[in-house]
């Protein structure tokens, strides 16, 4: 296999060149244009569809924030109060730490952070699993 490209002469492609003009163009059918233009009507009646949607749907959002602002001053504002912090507790049981915690050994802050560990706690442990 060659690894040049088949060129044509000088005549050849005169012939060529000759050959194509000499022939006759050859037509687009005829309601080519018509296809066209109707494709664009449809395009940029789309178009213009599409944009009077958005401008309804951003006046809507504008009347709506209007009635909103004009609206919301004249309701009457609510009667009652927040409860404070002691009226929720008195109407709550909060149980008590022993409650909670039962007999269970429990270190203080102090105790842990200093460390300590109390042997009763670990003795507990391993009754537990035992």
């Amino acid at each position: 296999m060659s690894d040049q490209i088949p060129y044509l002469s000088d005549e050849e492609l005169e012939k060529l060149i000759a050959g194509a003009e000499a022939e006759t163009i050859i037509k687009a059918p005829d309601d080519l244009e018509d296809k066209v233009i109707a494709r664009i009507e449809s395009s940029e009646r789309k178009k213009t569809v599409d944009f009077a949607t958005y401008c309804l749907r951003v006046g809507f959002g504008v009347a709506a924030a209007i009635a909103l602002l004009t609206i919301v001053p004249s309701v009457p504002e609510r009667q009652f109060e927040l409860p404070t912090k002691d009226t929720v507790l008195v109407e709550k049981e909060i149980p008590t730490r022993e409650e909670v915690l039962g007999n269970k050994t429990v270190l203080s802050k102090e105790e842990v952070l200093n460390g300590e560990k109390e042997p009763r706690l670990i003795d507990e442990i391993k009754n537990y699993f035992d």
